[in-house]
């Protein structure tokens, strides 16, 4: 139907489509000419052009005074100057009727369709840093610096999925707590305002934030309290060019001596260097040892979680136990952002690499509509169909 793929510069003509049901068609039409087209590569690495993928945030277009700011982290301020993509986004999306355009179709798991967001519901953080803010409570643990590591033995990170879409839709539940505003207040002091408020200090508002947010996620009745987080894991550059170049001199061998190695294959000392210093040390395998976390291996990924409930105990020092984690290791040929093209789900194409939220047009457009699509043959499975309804479960818990 559309001869051009759905790219960023080509936002405001998505918007301007008369129907959602054709910003889907365009939408997925895009990703399946990306997906065949790396089929026809034979899985061979392609970085995936970024304009395919809509960024949630971009940088304020404002200058800002940093001189007030000594005791506040440089890193914390320019997050706090990425705001919202209003493009991607667009204003005239909040609040509308309902028009009856998806009233036909089928609902397989006898799922109520939900209803269109209400007026004036914001649908994320309005800047990135109260964005990771929300994200490390809800994962139990800091993410700053495990992105972009300049170490090429360092495998490139994306937390992707039902976590994104948590913070997305807490946001509206937790935006009142005070002490949003008094880190604004914070962040943008300069020389003619008044004193700082009495609360304390930026770092002790962060501190005490993060707690209040903890408890939110964490807390008896959340439904949040049972998720998971996954990260998914691009080889690092070291290994995909050990990888290209075995491949280049010895093909098909390449593939024996890559099964021969066994485990994760060339990407196994890359996953043990991100666990490692992700979980400080402190893994053992599973049944094995006495330890605070304990670990299982699939043939591609390793997922994590607490050996003991005791509330007494102590992670790293931090006073919250880790969210269990699935540490998902992409084919060496793999790119890590054209994997949100092969989530099954729309709503979860979703992805931080610590430097943005990237998602698929699909997933912008389930965010907005209440809306699912998922792929056929994702219902041919029982497990597939509980995670729809997981998933559909928090995914508009506003409603």
């Amino acid at each position: 139907m559309y001869d051009e793929d759905l790219t960023q510069e080509r936002l405001e003509e998505w918007w301007g489509l008369p129907s959602d049901r054709e910003r889907f068609v365009w939408a997925l039409q895009t990703e399946t000419r990306v997906r065949a087209a790396k089929v026809q590569r034979h899985h061979r690495s392609q970085t995936l052009q970024t304009n395919y993928l809509f960024y949630l945030y971009l940088p304020s277009s404002s200058n800002y005074d940093l001189t007030h700011s000594s005791q506040i982290p440089k890193r914390d301020i320019d997050l706090y100057l990425r705001k919202v993509n209003s493009a991607v986004f667009s204003h005239q999306m909040h609040g509308r009727e309902p028009n009856g355009e998806f009233d036909a179709l089928a609902y397989p798991l006898d799922m109520k369709p939900a209803q269109p967001r209400s007026h004036g519901e914001q649908l994320l953080p309005p800047n990135l840093l109260f964005f990771e803010m929300m994200l490390e409570a809800y994962c139990g643990y800091p993410l700053q610096g495990y992105f972009h590591h300049k170490d090429p033995c360092m495998p490139r990170a994306a937390v992707m999925g039902g976590a994104i879409v948590a913070v997305f839709v807490s946001w509206n539940e937790v935006q009142h707590m005070e002490e949003w505003r008094e880190l604004e207040y914070w962040l943008e002091l300069s020389s003619e305002t008044p004193s700082p408020p009495s609360h304390g200090s930026y770092d002790s508002v962060a501190e005490r934030l993060q707690r209040k947010l903890q408890d939110y996620f964490y807390g008896l009745f959340s439904l949040f309290a049972a998720g998971d987080v996954d990260i998914f894991l691009q080889p690092s550059p070291l290994t995909r060019s050990l990888s290209n170049c075995l491949t280049q001199h010895i093909g098909d061998m390449a593939k024996h001596v890559a099964a021969y190695l066994g485990g994760f294959e060339w990407c196994e000392g890359d996953l043990r260097r991100f666990a490692t210093a992700l979980c400080g040390n402190m893994i053992v395998p599973a049944f094995e040892g006495i330890g605070p976390l304990i670990y299982s291996a699939t043939q591609r990924g390793l997922s994590f979680a607490l050996a003991t409930h005791d509330e007494e105990q102590r992670w790293l020092g931090r006073e919250r136990w880790p969210r269990n984690t699935q540490l998902i290791m992409l084919n060496e040929q793999a790119d890590l952002l054209g994997a949100l093209f092969d989530f099954d789900i729309s709503v979860v194409a979703f992805a931080y690499d610590g430097n943005q939220v990237r998602a698929a047009p699909r997933a912008v457009l389930s965010l907005v509509t209440n809306v699912q699509v998922v792929t056929p043959f994702v219902l041919a499975e029982k497990r597939n169909r509980q995670r729809i309804v997981k998933v559909q479960s928090y995914a508009w818990m506003s409603e």
